[in-house]
């Protein structure tokens, strides 16, 4: 039985290194997509990068210029001498053609590295190592690989003056409609003044020590977005989806949790705790949890791609960053690690990732334990990897002793939460807005909302994903 050849075209090859040896500026039409590991050939890619080399030095590439430096690199035989570069040039009647020809040597290779990752794909699944969410995870990444590299060369470059103009129209978009909120408004009214609203591709940290609600914030944020018809991907590495959901639940009806938990609601908190259950299940898919711990980068990618064959993902949340799984030998590399990689993956995506990180304990031995960056210092690069980065800080749940406990009280401070913006790559970085913090029914409500009305636990708001909040009329009249 013949071997079947991977999928190749040597006469488009030839064309492509013939077109630039005529007309070294033929180069221009391919460079911008064409690869030296694209040639099936090896000794075709040899040449391509003898045209790179040259170009980059600033030199002629003509046939003298070529052979001397396969001469030079003790390759000239190998390519098949001297004679073979004339050959090229004699084949190729005229230049025009060259980006045709690179354009199917380019799908050539995209064939055959799609074969390729289909072999590792087989022997993934061979590997009785793995662990068949490995096995899936690692086969996604192999084709992922491919369709990535293919994409980024079909992207055509952007010049300067194209960037110029999107730049304006977007200026002039926002001066014909001013408001405070451009992204996804999260329905936590200082979150959302901090943030402006998550965009997509941006990575925003959200920095607080254990107790201090990082857990109640990102539940209320997704499922106010879920509200909104906008689907989160909710990654939760230390709860499961039952404790997740229940704590939204609880949050819409702002019934007692711990009362709910010993079963003494009365009937009309029951019944508000019931109603929120099923606001929730209307929601259906737009809240995607997933709650396994020992995840890494590369498994909640593949899991938030299968999110995407579904539709649109407006946010994705990791909670918290400190759990996700990665192979470095110390904490610092281990949280370095990851945070390059999410960061990677927010600024290569079509949607926004929000995700807590626990501070270091060192914060807690200072006199000051508010939040800081230099607590973050100890954290990996979570500094300078964030666009945005907030911290959440509870005065009372950080008393060290049963005095100060009592002096927060005595100030009337023992539900004051303070959200403090860290970092803001586009904006200011120095905003402090309270909140007042409910630890029965684990919610966050704005300073001057202390006295919420519990009857209304849910008034859809309008299917738009730029508006500042739900809470009341007054915020989406600021937003607007």
């Amino acid at each position: 039985m013949t071997d079947i050849l991977p999928p190749h075209d040597i006469d488009a090859e030839r064309g492509v290194l013939g077109s630039v040896l005529l007309d070294h500026a033929a180069l221009d039409d391919v460079q911008p997509f064409l690869r030296a590991d694209d040639f099936y050939l090896i000794r075709h890619g040899w040449i391509y990068e003898v045209f790179l080399d040259l170009r980059g030095k600033r030199q002629p590439i003509d046939f003298l210029t070529v052979s001397n430096v396969l001469r030079q690199s003790g390759r000239i035989e190998e390519v098949g001498g001297e004679i073979y570069l004339i050959q090229l040039s004699d084949i190729t009647i005229h230049s025009y053609n060259c980006e045709a020809y690179g354009r199917i040597v380019e799908r050539m290779a995209v064939r055959r590295r799609l074969i390729d990752a289909a072999g590792q794909q087989a022997r993934f699944a061979h590997d009785d190592s793995l662990e068949v969410e490995e096995v899936i995870a690692k086969s996604e990444d192999a084709q992922r690989e491919v369709i990535d590299r293919h994409t980024l060369c079909l992207s055509p470059d952007r010049t300067a003056e194209d960037v110029v103009a999107d730049l304006q129209i977007e200026a002039c978009t926002w001066r014909d409609d001013p408001r405070d909120v451009r992204g996804l408004a999260t329905g936590l009214h200082p979150f959302d003044m901090a943030t402006g609203g998550f965009e997509s591709g941006l990575l925003y940290y959200l920095a607080a020590r254990p107790g201090r609600g990082k857990s109640a914030a990102v539940a209320m944020v997704a499922r106010t977005l879920a509200l909104q018809d906008i689907t989160v991907a909710m990654i939760s590495l230390e709860m499961s989806d039952k404790a997740m959901m229940r704590r939204m639940a609880v949050q819409m009806s702002k019934v007692d949790a711990t009362l709910l938990k010993e079963g003494r609601l009365k009937p009309q908190d029951f019944d508000r705790y019931m109603a929120a259950l099923d606001q929730l299940a209307h929601i259906k898919d737009r809240i995607r949890i997933v709650s396994r711990s020992g995840l890494s980068v590369l498994d909640m990618q593949s899991k938030v791609r299968q999110f995407e064959r579904d539709g649109d993902v407006g946010l994705v949340i990791i909670d918290t960053l400190n759990r996700v799984r990665s192979d470095g030998k110390t904490p610092y590399e281990r949280m370095t690690m990851v945070s390059h990689a999410v960061a990677d993956w927010a600024h290569n995506s079509h949607f926004a990732i929000l995700a807590p990180v626990q501070l270091s304990r060192s914060n807690e031995r200072t006199s000051n334990t508010r939040p800081s960056l230099e607590a973050l210092r100890d954290s990996g690069a979570l500094e300078e990897d964030g666009d945005w980065i907030g911290g959440l800080h509870r005065e009372y749940a950080g008393a060290r002793s049963e005095e100060e406990r009592q002096v927060i009280i005595a100030e009337g401070k023992e539900h004051l939460a303070e959200l403090i913006t860290l970092k803001n790559r586009d904006g200011n970085d120095d905003k402090t807005s309270e909140m007042y913090w409910d630890a029965k029914s684990l919610n966050f409500e704005r300073i001057d909302r202390q006295h919420v009305d519990l009857d209304p636990i849910y008034i859809a708001p309008p299917k738009s994903r730029f508006i500042m909040g739900i809470d009341d009329k007054h915020d989406m009249e600021a937003a607007r």
